[in-house]
């Protein structure tokens, strides 16, 4: 997967021996967003499961103007709203004990199970001071790795009320990794990059060793790459039941 953005280039390289075809990489100018997971999931259409379906149907029946999508690679509710209202009735107290509250009461309706939910880390806190809603962030993780955009999303008003939820969390993440220790190094694949981009790394030399649960890692490749590269190890999200180790780092060119 390659994200353009500025003048650095986000690289995530599956760190496990799985390959996705060279060819998922369309370098058109016009296009600033490359993933070649789209090769993969191609075609799929995974179906909710028949609790969630059954629990996406009671809602819509307690509030007919009910939008909700699913994830076709996922099968998870991946958004929800109330076209004309909200999700939830007023509540007093703190807006991220209240979304926190509603998801552990709704991991059917979304997908997802208790130990998806359990495992997570609070990304960011929004509050905007103009409306009095409050945006929260929450990235799911498993055994001390943290899921490429996976993004559990809620927004609550300024009465408590939920407006609504996004969801990119992949259900039974912790039993679809397919490994944790990673069959490339660093080094190796901000070189296999290189390549894959049509680019030459030169020498890779290590500034800062391997620490902590993501191994995270400070490189230098200055024929490659005008700033130090940071590499940590992540979890990818490629379809239902599959998430695979790879290492995420960005390249300044």
């Amino acid at each position: 997967m390659l994200r353009f953005f500025r003048s650095a280039i986000l690289l995530t390289a599956i760190a496990s021996v799985f390959t996705l075809p060279a060819h998922g990489v369309n370098r058109d100018a016009v296009k600033r967003d490359y993933d070649g997971r789209a090769i993969v999931t191609a075609g799929l259409d995974t179906a909710p499961t028949a609790a969630q379906q059954a629990a996406l149907n009671a809602l819509q029946a307690a509030i007919p103007s009910l939008g909700y999508s699913i994830d076709h690679a996922t099968g998870v509710t991946r958004t929800l709203s109330n076209h004309t209202g909200y999700l939830s009735g007023p509540q007093s107290g703190d807006h991220e004990a209240i979304a926190d509250s509603w998801l552990k009461a709704n991991t059917t309706l979304l997908g997802i199970s208790a130990a998806d939910l359990a495992d997570r880390e609070l990304e960011s806190k929004v509050y905007s001071a103009v409306t009095g809603a409050t945006h929260i962030y929450w990235r799911q993780r498993a055994g001390g790795l943290s899921l490429y955009n996976g993004q559990l999303h809620v927004n609550v008003n300024r009465d408590g009320r939920l407006m609504s939820v996004n969801n990119k969390f992949l259900p039974g993440l912790a039993a679809a990794v397919n490994t944790t220790l990673p069959a490339l190094s660093a080094a190796d694949a901000v070189a296999a990059a290189a390549t894959h981009l049509g680019a030459n790394a030169g020498e890779v030399s290590m500034v800062q060793a391997p620490s902590g649960s993501d191994q995270h890692t400070v490189l230098s490749a200055p024929a490659f790459s005008k700033e130090p590269i940071e590499a940590r190890l992540n979890l990818v999200a490629i379809a239902a039941g599959n998430a695979r180790l790879a290492w995420n780092f960005l390249v300044y060119t």
